[in-house]
């Protein structure tokens, strides 16, 4: 009967839970998914572990493009597109996770023109480098408006045509290929920065391959038509916050999808009302990304 259940029970029980905590501590047990994490440098509890499969990304196999568009010719367009005070600091805090962090190779772009950018990032789809890799971040930031962006002569490149250049490269070939844009969305407008609460903000307006659409994302700091704001003292919104998630998820092993939700949740809920910015990452992923950390050489995700 139900008493010596109870006795039974209790020699191994603990003294200090009663039958019903020990009967619902046993079934978190049996279901719960958090467990310690096994990284002696991170000393992160509670990491999830998800039984979905993941991309093979070891340390140092990534590489990594940053076109950054600080600066605009003048008399070139009839947008009169501004010079984005503060994108350095993007740089910077992009050079702290991918090259501190991850230890990818990292190479810089700024303020170029239409016709280099292509050259360059043909460049380095056809290189032999991008053999070696495991993953490829590109990271383009300028002025933008309905998936376009400006390049340093005011000229206009598709986001999608940068995209087009790497999907078919067949050395990346089952490989996370990560787009992630600093520019708005909309119609194009003649933007001046404006104060939010003592927080200055500007929306950034202003050979043939065979086609893979598989293993793809590209992160949108906005949605359609929406506007991608940036603080000229510290950075834009999205980037900012992309990398201080990275910087804080990475060590605990979490998948970037998991990254940028907890992203989207953050930019989302600046702005105080005032306005309003909602990232939006669009991907063809078929595994999770988790990104080898580079400061932790025994975890066990970098073996």
């Amino acid at each position: 009967g139900r008493e010596v259940c109870t006795a039974v029970l209790s020699l191994s029980t603990p003294a200090s839970l009663n039958l019903e905590q020990y009967a619902a501590a046993s079934t978190l047990q049996a279901h719960d998914t958090m467990v310690p994490a096994t990284c002696p440098s991170c000393h992160v509890e509670g990491v999830s572990r998800s039984t979905m499969e993941a991309y093979r990304l070891r340390p140092d196999k990534g590489l990594v493009l940053i076109v950054n568009m600080a600066t605009f010719e003048k008399g070139k367009s009839k947008s009169k597109l501004s010079d984005r005070r503060g994108s350095d600091k993007d740089v910077d805090i992009l050079l702290d996770v991918f090259r501190r962090m991850l230890h990818y190779t990292v190479k810089i772009r700024p303020d170029i023109t239409k016709e280099r950018l292509k050259d360059f990032l043909i460049h380095e789809a056809q290189s032999d480098f991008i053999k070696e890799v495991d993953c490829l971040v590109c990271i383009l930031m300028s002025h933008g408006h309905d998936d376009k962006l400006f390049t340093h002569d005011c000229q206009e490149i598709e986001l999608a045509s940068i995209v087009q250049i790497f999907r078919g490269v067949t050395a990346l070939s089952g490989k996370p290929k990560l787009f992630f844009t600093q520019a708005c969305r909309g119609s194009p407008t003649d933007r001046p920065a404006r104060s939010l609460q003592d927080e200055p903000v500007v929306g950034e307006r202003g050979e043939k391959h065979s086609v893979n659409n598989s293993d793809i994302l590209i992160g949108y700091p906005t949605t359609p038509q929406g506007d991608a704001y940036r603080n000229e003292a510290d950075g834009s919104w999205y980037i900012q916050m992309l990398c201080e998630c990275m910087r804080k998820r990475i060590p605990r092993h979490e998948d970037l999808l998991v990254i940028l939700t907890d992203v989207n949740n953050r930019v989302s809920e600046r702005g105080h009302g005032q306005v309003q910015q909602t990232p939006m990452p669009n991907f063809t992923l078929r595994k999770q990304v988790i990104f080898p950390c580079h400061l932790c050489r025994k975890c066990r995700c970098s073996q």
